[in-house]
């Protein structure tokens, strides 16, 4: 077998060996290829769709129609189990029917409604109040009286010692710890009215003038007023408190009126300040 393969190919090959050779070859080459296109043949390309489209006159306002939906495709139920077997029942046991005995209804007595009397309640009149009287105005300071001159008069050879004081309580504007007396007499060497002066307040004034009323009735007794002193040291009013005869009482506010007392200092507020004075009148 060696020797043969070995003279087969050792030997030259004619010209007809060849031309076969080729032919050989060549044929095989063609029914590979047929075998390769039949076997895998080429994929088809899309094929682009072309669509003529005729277009007409626009219609103004026209909604245009709504293309229909694709219909949903049915959803196949699914089967359902087959219900369970029912439960025997035990036979329901036989129950004779009581009778009960019949209840008689009750009777509903009619009443008869009585409503009571309406009374009308007359709306309660509120009275209006009455207006606050206006506060009086302040009387202007009248002028001062000018000092009578006083009549010399001989003195008594014999005359009876009796003692005519008042106290009148003055000090410092801010302290009122002095000695709390000091006398006051009348100008008049027969009759007189000492006074008792009082201050509301920590503050206290000085009288720079101060005429004592005239006595001019016989008559005993004691008056109380109270007066409103303005800062500039003038009377602004005065309100009789404790009174008597109706004369002596308009002596004494015409008096007080025209008093003056020293300014206020700078130092404390500038108010209207009230105090209160007391006249004795004692007959000779």
């Amino acid at each position: 077998m060696k020797d043969f393969f070995e003279k087969l190919f050792n030997r030259e090959i004619t010209q007809e060996e060849r031309f076969g050779l080729g032919v050989s070859v060549a044929a095989h080459l063609v029914l590979i290829l047929l075998a390769w296109l039949i076997f895998n043949p080429e994929p088809e390309q899309d094929r682009i769709a072309l669509m003529e489209v005729t277009l007409g006159e626009f219609a103004q306002g026209a909604p245009v129609p709504r293309a229909p939906e694709p219909e949903p495709e049915p959803v196949r139920p699914e089967p359902t189990p087959p219900p369970p077997r029912p439960t025997p029942v035990p036979p329901a046991e036989a129950t004779t029917p009581v009778e009960l005995p019949q209840q008689p209804e009750p009777v509903v007595s009619e009443e008869v409604i009585v409503s009571p009397p309406v009374t009308e309640i007359e709306p309660e009149v509120i009275p209006e109040p009455e207006p606050e009287p206006e506060p009086e105005p302040e009387p202007e300071p009248l002028p001062e009286p000018e000092p009578e001159p006083e009549p010399e008069t001989e003195p008594d050879p014999t005359p009876e010692p009796r003692p005519r004081a008042g106290s009148l309580i003055s000090g410092q504007p801010d302290n009122r710890t002095q000695d709390a007396q000091q006398e006051g007499s009348a100008r008049d060497p027969d009759r007189s009215a000492p006074y008792i002066l009082d201050w509301e307040g920590d503050i206290s004034r000085q009288p720079q003038v101060n005429p004592l009323p005239r006595y001019t009735v016989d008559v005993e007794g004691v008056i109380t007023v109270r007066f409103a002193v303005r800062p500039d040291g003038t009377v602004a009013s005065v309100t009789p408190l404790r009174r008597t005869d109706p004369q002596l009482e308009n002596e004494v506010i015409r008096t007080v009126r025209n008093w003056r007392f020293n300014r206020l200092p700078s130092g404390v507020p500038q108010e209207v300040q009230h105090g209160t004075v007391t006249f004795r009148f004692v007959l000779d």
